[in-house]
């Protein structure tokens, strides 16, 4: 009865974040971590926490002040932020012997399933690339977002075909969940994979690997000269040719004038929800409710960086200014300017030092190695766009706060038979 219990949530979890009824869960990441505490205790890291709290405080009130941001911002940004820094940076009280990774992804997977099935029936009806999100829901990123998904699901599968015995039924899931996250046509997720497999893999530090990153590197490099990949080629040339088109690169080059417009914004930000981050897209967003309700009210960093970018006249001059890969935004530049320097820190240190101790446990442990993979992904991911405010990022939390749940597990069990 009580395992049935967690079945439910389970499949419940996967509705909710694997459906388009995710649109409405990025507005209560607060009550879905309230649930998560609820089912698995958590307790947080204090020096991450503490630091972000009194950061938060200092930053909120000196930029509203100064007229750097604002309050609908400001509490926007919070509601989605807190939850978000909380759940990344926690571990289990105590494990719960019910909760395993193993039952998480087998039950959540048929969902995943449904959902890339409908998406391949509407994209061969449609014909168009993005129709393959259909299932999923226009909410975001849309299908980009399906891509994340479905990298999760594979990382898992190849973790148990290089842990575990090479099974039928793991080589044929991890082709299927591959097969959908190429059918998502996510260019930049592509990029962002193979960066972090190479990272994974030069992180092991064994000479056998050696091979395997030689191949990686000359598979990426025939797969440019296919006729597929013609669009990429033609968006690198054209980015190496005319870099004031390349938005994401013109956002990345803008970091170190804003960090130079204050001594303050280094060490608090320009304040939270007041650069590129997720909060000011929502209200920004003319097909928002919240952009009436705020009149749409531009932050000057925003209007004088970030706003340009986003430009009608700017965006159409060439075709390859579209698409995401191409966007100003990432995580990594959003945490910087809005919070500091000393907050995107802290941040970065330990979640280094939480993928490195992965590292380390995955040489004897598949959960181990997973978490090390999928953490390695999400940070890459989140340098390259924004992924850390969304229901992306959470499932993937979620996932690892089981994965951890399971590793404890496992540590009893080995006590146990010590004993």
């Amino acid at each position: 009865m009580r395992q049935n219990k967690y079945k439910f949530i389970y499949l419940l979890t996967g509705l909710l974040f694997l459906t388009p009824a995710r649109a409405a869960i990025i507005l209560i990441l607060p009550l879905i971590l309230f649930i998560i505490n609820r089912y698995i205790p958590l307790e947080y890291n204090k020096s991450v926490v503490r630091t972000f709290i009194a950061i938060v405080i200092v930053s909120g009130i000196y930029n509203m002040i100064a007229g750097n941001t604002s309050t609908p911002y400001y509490l926007l940004s919070l509601w989605l932020v807190t939850p978000t820094v909380f759940l990344l940076f926690s571990n289990p009280k105590r494990y719960i012997p019910q909760i395993s990774l193993d039952d998480f992804i087998g039950k959540t997977l048929w969902i995943l399933y449904a959902i890339d099935l409908i998406g391949l029936y509407y994209r061969l009806k449609e014909g168009g690339q993005d129709e393959f999100g259909t299932g999923y829901g226009r909410h975001y990123e849309y299908v980009h977002g399906l891509a994340i998904i479905n990298v999760l699901y594979a990382l898992y599968f190849l973790n148990s075909v290089l842990k575990r015995k090479r099974t039928w039924k793991s080589l044929v899931k991890l082709f299927i969940t591959i097969a959908a996250f190429a059918l998502c046509d996510y260019g930049l997720g592509y990029i962002i994979l193979f960066v972090s497999l190479i990272i994974w893999l030069l992180a092991k530090k064994q000479f056998k690997y050696v091979f395997f990153i030689a191949l990686l590197i000359a598979g990426g490099a025939f797969m440019l000269t296919l006729d597929t990949f013609e669009y990429e080629r033609e968006n690198i040339y054209n980015a190496r040719n005319n870099q004031g088109d390349a938005r994401k690169v013109i956002m990345f080059l803008n970091t170190r004038n804003v960090e130079s417009e204050s001594f303050t914004i280094p060490l608090v930000g320009t304040g939270p929800g007041s650069y590129n981050s997720r909060a000011l897209v929502l209200i920004l967003s003319k097909n928002s409710p919240l952009y009436a309700f705020f009149d749409g009210q531009y932050p000057p960093y925003y209007y004088k960086y970030i706003y340009p970018l986003w430009n009608e006249r700017f965006v159409s001059q060439d075709d390859y200014t579209d698409g995401t890969r191409n966007q100003p935004f990432s995580s990594a530049i959003a945490l910087a300017i809005e919070y500091g320097l000393i907050l995107f820190l802290i941040v970065a240190y330990f979640w280094i030092k939480e993928i490195r101790k992965y590292n380390q446990e995955g040489k004897q442990d598949e959960v181990a190695d997973y978490l090390n993979m999928i953490n390695i992904f999400m940070l890459v991911a989140c340098c390259f766009h924004e992924w850390a405010i969304c229901t992306e990022f959470f499932y993937f939390l979620i996932i690892s706060t089981i994965g951890k749940n399971t590793l404890m597990i496992k540590e009893e069990n080995a006590h146990e038979i010590q004993k």
